[in-house]
């Protein structure tokens, strides 16, 4: 069901067809919008999975400006979205559209993108889906206003807000208490919204190099750190290598499994600079995930995981964005910052992440002080992307 009697509070189970007309509304905007908006989302209780929620399908439009807005107003009527009457806020715009009958489908805002307002949807709806047992409450407390407030759609939206304000809190804390590397979960988020990928398709020859120059059987256990997208490890697992593919970030992994469902349960998540992990491995390998880690201390203890959990005559492959000779880092404060970049020819905002680029000599100090033993080095690249990579093969002293 989709559409309710503007004034009234009438709650329906949560339904795919939700989905599927945001889907729609978001296609056209975009059509009718195209670079004006930087982004387009579903927000509101639709959005979240399995609650109840009012059958009005929420989206926000995120832009730079109002500047130019009006220029968009006759042909978004002609699809039937309306600037609303009334404009009860200076840093919100709201349009709407009904059915055929009258009753509202669609509440639409334009806000800033990137400032208070997108980011309390954004924050909201992401927590909520994240947190099971949130979202059960956030629906016990919607029925209790519905009973309490059938006809007063305010009442309705005011008895629920200190539940919503407290969890936008609380998904708040959550990101501050982030790490810097982990940014690059929000990167993939962005990114994948937009059915791209960050990494692309080609995969490391490196890898296949090193395994095959140093004998590694398909029964022999493998780990990879840092898997993306799985650009490397789907190689391995249709040639029947023993590998579990390992990434701090959920939203890359999740990518996986769905990817590639007959492999799915060897997807895992994995923090190789403060988790835990109990297995050992002949060959652990890593394309491109030491560079994200800038503070010494990070890099010696992404170092010392791997040493850890090497078998005794196991191997590692770590890889590093550098040509050996210049040495810059980001400033890690600024990990979660937006800033523009492309993916697959499209340009959008997404996390600024962090990078550190060491010289040869100071790669080859720290595998050194990490009590590796270096077999083999060299420079290698992976396609456009990667043109110069440093890569070690080390094992344990």
């Amino acid at each position: 069901m989709i559409g309710s009697k503007r004034g009234t509070v009438l709650l329906c189970d949560h339904c795919e067809e939700w989905e599927m007309e945001a889907n729609r509304t978001i296609s056209t905007l975009k059509t009718i919008l195209g670079d004006f908006a930087i982004d387009i989302q579903h927000i509101g209780s639709t959005s979240i999975k399995n609650i109840k929620a009012k059958p009005i399908i929420d989206i926000a439009i995120g832009v730079n400006s109002f500047d130019d807005l009006d220029k968009y107003l006759e042909v978004l009527l002609k699809n039937g979205i309306y600037k609303s009457s009334g404009q009860p806020f200076s840093d919100i715009i709201l349009f709407s559209k009904d059915d055929e009958n009258g009753n509202r489908i669609n509440n639409i805002q334009v806000v800033i993108y990137g400032k208070e307002h997108w980011n309390k949807h954004i924050l909201f709806r992401d927590y909520m889906n994240k947190h099971s047992s949130k979202a059960a409450e956030y629906n016990r407390i919607k029925i209790e206003a519905s009973v309490l407030y059938p006809k007063d759609v305010l009442a309705y939206s005011n008895y629920k807000s200190a539940f919503i304000n407290k969890c936008i809190d609380e998904a708040q804390d959550e990101i501050t208490m982030k790490k810097y590397y982990e940014a690059y979960d929000e990167r993939y988020k962005a990114v994948h919204e937009k059915n791209l990928r960050c990494m692309g398709y080609e995969c490391s020859a490196i890898v296949t190099e090193i395994i095959n120059k140093f004998g590694i059987r398909r029964d022999n256990s493998i780990l990879e750190i840092g898997c993306g997208e799985g650009r490397d490890s789907i190689v391995l697992l249709k040639n029947g290598y023993n590998l579990l593919a390992t990434d701090v970030s959920a939203q890359a992994i999740n990518y996986c499994k769905e990817q590639y469902k007959e492999f799915a349960d060897r997807f895992q998540m994995l923090d190789a600079v403060n988790g835990v992990h109990d297995e050992k491995y002949d060959l652990i390998y890593s394309v491109a995930v030491i560079h994200m880690l800038v503070p010494d201390e990070d890099r010696n203890l992404f170092c010392s995981f791997i040493k850890e959990h090497l078998n005794e005559n196991g191997i590692a492959l770590i890889c590093t964005m550098g040509d050996g000779r210049t040495e810059r880092m980001t400033d890690i404060s600024k990990a979660f910052d937006m800033s523009e970049r492309t993916f697959e020819g499209s340009t959008m905002l997404v996390a600024e992440t962090s990078c550190r680029i060491v010289t040869f000599d100071t790669f080859e100090k720290e595998l050194k002080d990490s009590h590796f033993q270096i077999i083999e080095k060299g420079l290698t690249s992976i396609g456009t992307q990667f043109p110069s990579m440093m890569y070690a093969v080390v094992k344990r002293m």
